[in-house]
């Protein structure tokens, strides 16, 4: 996704965009040019920041590797609009994630 509020538009969306949502197809290119196995047990705990070990439990751990990437090139192509008034909910959540967020931060209770 790619998009631009209007300036004064946060937290807002109502006052509209300087790019309205569009689509985005990223395809990146890498290599590996280093691989190592990693032996242990994988723990996951929420934060309000990642609310990753509620939303997406570990059901099985078959292996682990700490791997640093040769890149080897991108493609970048617009794929399309959205309705801007449709994605207005998405565009204050965390990080650029879909979790729902407040200003760039989590959601307060």
């Amino acid at each position: 996704m790619k998009f631009s509020l209007a300036v004064g538009a946060m937290p807002d969306a109502a006052n509209g965009y300087d790019f309205p949502p569009h689509v985005v197809h990223v395809l990146s290119r890498y290599g590996c040019a280093w691989k190592e196995r990693v032996d242990g047990e994988l723990v996951l705990h929420d934060s309000p920041w990642d609310p990753l070990a509620s939303r997406l439990p570990l059901r099985e751990q078959i292996s682990a590797h700490l791997w640093w990437p040769t890149f080897l090139g991108r493609d970048i192509k617009l794929a399309g609009k959205l309705d801007p008034e449709a994605f207005k909910p998405f565009t204050d959540t965390i990080s650029g994630s879909r979790w729902k967020g407040s200003q760039g931060g989590p959601l307060r209770s």
